[in-house]
Order: structure tokens, then C-alpha cells, then sequence
């Protein structure tokens, strides 16, 4: 019994914390969104602007459960709204990495580039 009480009480307080982020999590979204259908006006950007909508619908769907909970108590709803969570970070840190591979690649090709530059005019008798 004691346990059941413990599991409600820790519900509680997700539920507690949910409401407060709720706010958050749909001016985050909607601001996202709206870059993303500005990025999509643009020649390249059409081609990467439902990633930034898709992430901004994602955290205005979660602040939507948020809500639902609030209104019915439905724990499913909290469910849910960590599960719209999870997507979103989780492309997020998918994107991270693709960052971070690119700005990698394009260190090593510049460097590469600047290196056989240098050597270039070195061997062309260019003093530096």
C-alpha cells in the first residue's frame, strides 16, 4: 500500500512539473515552427525546413498532453507527451552529430587545402 502511495506521489510531482513546462514547450514550438516555414520560403532552405517544423510540432503536440493531463488527470497523456519529448531530442542530438561530422570533414578538407596551397607556392619559390 505504502508503495502505491509513493508511485502516486512521484506522479504527482512529473504531473506537477509537466504544467509547469507546458508554457514553455509551446512558445519553444510554435517559434521553431515559424522558423522553419520561414526557412522553407527560401531557395535552399526548402530542402531542410521540415526538420525545424517537424521539432516545433513536436514540443506544441507535448505541450498539448500537458494540457490533456491537466484537464482529464490521464496518465497516458503524460506518456505520450515524454514519448513526443524523446523525438525530439533525439533528432536533435541526431542533427548534433551530423554538425559535428561536417564541421570535421570541412576542418580537414580546408586544412588540406591550405597545407597543399602553402606547399604549392613553396615549391614554386614563394616566400612566406
Amino acid at each position: 500500500m505504502e508503495e502505491n502511495l509513493q508511485k502516486t506521489g512521484d506522479l504527482t510531482i512529473v504531473g506537477l512539473e509537466a504544467e509547469r513546462i507546458k508554457g514553455w514547450l509551446l512558445f519553444i514550438g510554435w517559434v521553431t515552427m515559424i522558423g522553419g516555414i520561414l526557412q522553407a520560403l527560401t531557395i535552399v532552405g526548402i530542402l531542410v525546413a521540415w526538420i525545424p517544423f517537424l521539432m516545433g510540432l513536436w514540443l506544441i503536440q507535448a505541450g498539448n498532453k500537458v494540457g490533456e493531463y491537466s484537464a482529464t488527470g490521464n496518465v497516458m497523456a503524460l506518456g505520450q507527451m515524454i514519448a513526443k519529448l524523446r523525438s525530439y531530442f533525439v533528432l536533435t542530438g541526431v542533427m548534433m552529430i551530423i554538425g559535428l561530422v561536417s564541421a570535421a570533414l570541412a576542418m580537414v578538407f580546408w586544412g588540406t587545402v591550405i597545407i597543399a596551397a602553402i606547399t604549392g607556392a613553396a615549391n614554386n619559390g614563394v616566400n612566406f
